[in-house]
């Protein structure tokens, strides 16, 4: 398994690459609006959108590069999690906000953290989530309890833990694929960059955390979290 100090120049150099790509795209939009201005206003508007697209993932790339050079910083307090996961949720901007459903079967959600970085790493796995299910389908993400009183496979040491799982029940991912999730760049979608995965479980790790997930074809993937708690 890969330290922090692996995955660092992985994410930079993404991160690079994709503002690389935005400003290029930018670049060439600016250009056609030079030549719609006076004769195609919708063709300038489309134009527009997509010039104001490119700049908000511009600003989260920025977001991400930011999270990363503050990764040496040891900022902790409590973190409200309910209450961060709801604030995440209402921040999605899409009409799928309504196949969220957040259920709470958790009687301790006491950890410490950096609100910001776990503000990021919801996000990613909710966006995550979302990009894999239709309109008609559904993400859960569910607060519970779990216990582990000797090692696993997943490398979890021995404790009480508030477990957080992002379960869908989209398209699943390839076997051939699960074994990429992880690795710089993969990604299966036609807008992702295939660092979110990359970047949570780099913070996850750094507030002393754990991930795994499974996931099984046309039936859906499941993500869990997990963090030191008292009872």
């Amino acid at each position: 398994m890969k330290n922090s100090d692996d995955y660092l120049p992985i994410i930079i150099r993404g991160i690079a690459h994709d503002l690389n790509n935005i400003l290029t795209i930018t670049m060439g939009n600016i250009s056609l609006c030079e030549l719609y201005i006076d004769d195609d206003k919708e063709k300038l508007k489309s134009i527009i959108k997509t010039l104001l697209s490119s700049c908000k993932r511009a600003q989260e790339l920025i977001s991400q590069l930011n999270l990363v050079s503050n990764f040496q910083s040891s900022k902790k307090e409590n973190i409200p999690v309910l209450a961060l996961l709801k604030h995440s949720v209402s921040c999605i901007g899409t009409t799928k906000i309504d196949n969220i459903y957040l259920i709470n079967n958790s009687n301790s959600i006491n950890i410490q953290g950096d609100p910001e970085e776990f503000r990021q790493i919801f996000l990613n796995l909710i966006l995550n989530s979302l990009q894999a299910i239709e309109q008609s389908q559904r993400l859960k993400i569910i607060l519970d309890n779990t216990e582990f009183e000797e090692e696993n496979s997943d490398h979890i040491e021995p404790g009480y833990y508030l477990r957080i799982t992002f379960q869908d029940n989209g398209a699943g991912i390839s076997e051939e694929n699960q074994a990429k999730i992880f690795k710089e760049k993969f990604t299966t979608k036609e807008t992702g960059t295939g660092l979110g995965l990359i970047i949570s479980k780099l913070l996850i790790q750094k507030n002393n955390g754990y991930i795994n997930f499974n996931s099984k074809k046309n039936t859906g993937t499941t993500f869990n979290i997990y963090f030191r708690t008292a009872r």
